[in-house]
């Protein structure tokens, strides 16, 4: 959790390239942090990387699918997702 506060910390200074690396270490260390996925989303759609963005809130979106007190940042992943790749991109299976 460190690191994923660290690299929030990065992204909150418009430092997505600082951030990356340490939400990347953090999702080694705690693959189960689902909220890891959706901010290095963020990162990487900060920097520019629109296909691994796209890449890093589906994956938020397929980890984090079952876990209701993430509903929140599911909507804000989807909105996200939708804006880089199309409305349709942000559906998820049974309306979630």
């Amino acid at each position: 959790e460190a690191l994923n506060g660290l690299g929030t910390l990065a992204v909150a200074r418009d430092r997505p390239a600082d951030a990356l690396p340490l939400f990347e270490r953090a999702l080694t260390l705690a693959p189960a942090q689902h909220e890891i996925r959706l901010n290095r989303g963020i990162a990487l759609d900060l920097l520019g990387r629109r296909a691994a963005a796209i890449a890093a809130y589906r994956d938020f979106l397929a980890a984090a699918a079952d876990t209701p007190e993430l509903a929140e940042q599911r909507s804000a992943a989807r909105r996200l997702l939708a804006r880089l790749a199309g409305p349709a991109a942000g559906a998820a299976p049974g309306g979630r």
